[in-house]
């Protein structure tokens, strides 16, 4: 027998008071994904909008959830997002989400692939050869991600941020932004595309995995007779 008190969590609005919890949550992690994307406004004039209504559609289907509903969403979807405020008020964005949304003009939504690519991450049992040189637990799990994650985006790049680095790791989003650099360094990630620091965007990486497997370390015994033979090496070549 299920639990009340369960039941009343799982029913709990979210911060806007619209949906529960959790949808909330998701729509939020749609927004940042699609902040990340930064598309920008091209001759149809709806493509960030667009994009942003094909990360909802899996979420909450149009057919139910009417545009006027989310537009606590759309507004701090509009807010973030620099290339609709230098084009658009927040009424005629507004407006273009209308049309998109509940005339149903997704045909094509797009996953959040990164809530997939966590979960199987964490599902990973096995450590990649490429991945055996993180020493830490928090970083092979960011490694899995960025794994997991290009697999779900096959040839096109993954997007990357400090902030979603640090909730992967459990730790302060400055760091993590070393983390992401060392999974670079270690040439598991290549970059695609440097993002100036002043967009305050995510840079976008290729998951290329050509870090080198660790050697085995040498045992004792054979570290003594390397070091051995490198001192006999050493007095021969002094007597000659």
């Amino acid at each position: 027998m299920s639990n009340p008190s369960e039941k009343k969590n799982a029913l709990k609005k979210g911060s806007y008071g619209v949906f529960d919890v959790a949808t909330e949550a998701e729509i939020e992690h749609a927004i940042e994904i699609t902040i990340d994307e930064n598309v920008e406004i091209g001759d149809i004039g709806n493509e960030p909008v667009f994009r942003f209504c094909q990360y909802l559609k899996p979420i909450i289907p149009p057919a139910e959830n009417p545009a006027d509903t989310l537009e606590p969403f759309v507004k701090e979807f509009f807010d973030q997002h620099e290339g609709l405020r230098g084009h658009y008020k927040f009424f005629e964005v507004m407006l273009i989400f209308d049309d998109i949304w509940d005339n149903d003009k997704v045909k094509h939504p797009k996953m959040v692939y990164s809530k997939i690519a966590l979960v199987r991450a964490d599902k990973q049992t096995a450590i990649r050869p490429e991945a055996q040189w993180c020493k830490d637990s928090p970083l092979l799990r960011l490694d899995n991600y960025c794994y997991q994650l290009q697999k779900l985006w096959g040839k096109h790049p993954i997007f990357v941020s400090q902030y979603q680095a640090g909730k992967i790791m459990g730790i302060d989003a400055r760091i993590a932004r070393r983390a992401i650099d060392k999974i670079e360094r270690m040439k598991n990630l290549k970059r695609h595309k440097k993002r100036h620091p002043s967009e305050r965007l995510a840079n976008e990486y290729f998951y290329i995995g050509q870090a080198e497997p660790v050697k085995k370390l040498t045992t004792q015994t054979g570290a003594k007779e390397k070091t051995q033979k490198m001192i006999d090496d050493l007095k021969h070549s002094e007597e000659g």
